[in-house]
């Protein structure tokens, strides 16, 4: 068995097992013997009962999904038209955000979305779009660890800056985005 969950063994077991070393937590719903090393797979799977389907995992959960760490607390969900959806399952809560960016779909590129299909689970947004949309939706003091973590692993200023360029001008988050990544960049954070 290479993933738990604490339906699966009952929430005495599963507190006695995190006590004792015997898993460790992948997220809040699900766990991992100590010796599995988590994976971007691992962690994306991790995610999938939480993200609906046709929508994509952005924010500081997509960062978490590419470069690891210790998981965000909330998810961020991209939903692509304006609509109501309740969360399906409990455990990890998600914020779902309405967004018309063109999804990043360039195959073969470093940064590229995780491609969504039916077998694989739902889609991972780009590195440089997560960065964004965890400036725009996270707390900044939240947000910006990811996004100095994400410059360490080859996000780029000119990629941030692209997606940047993507988002309406008088939205509220986007002048949020800009401000912050203009506060980092010009001090030589990222």
């Amino acid at each position: 068995m290479w993933s738990v969950t604490e339906e699966d063994i009952g929430t005495s077991a599963w507190n006695r097992f995190l006590k004792d070393g015997v898993i460790k937590p992948l997220g809040p719903t699900i766990a991992l013997p100590y010796d599995i090393t988590p994976t971007p797979a691992l962690r994306r799977f991790a995610t999938s009962q939480h993200v609906p389907v046709n929508m994509s995992l952005s924010g500081t959960g997509a960062l978490w999904v590419r470069f690891g760490g210790e998981a965000p607390a909330v998810l961020d969900v991209c939903v692509p038209a304006r609509r109501h959806i309740r969360q399906g399952s409990r455990g990890w809560p998600i914020r779902l955000h309405y967004s018309t960016r063109p999804l990043s779909r360039v195959r073969g590129a470093r940064n590229a979305m995780i491609a969504s299909s039916p077998q694989d689970g739902h889609a991972v947004e780009s590195a440089p779009r997560a960065v964004v949309d965890a400036l725009r939706w996270a707390p900044l003091e939240e947000a910006v660890p990811w996004v100095v973590m994400a410059a360490q692993h080859g996000v780029t200023p000119h990629q941030v800056q692209g997606e940047l360029a993507l988002l309406r001008p008088k939205d509220a988050t986007a002048v949020r985005a800009r401000n912050a990544w203009q506060m980092l960049y010009s001090a030589g954070v990222v």
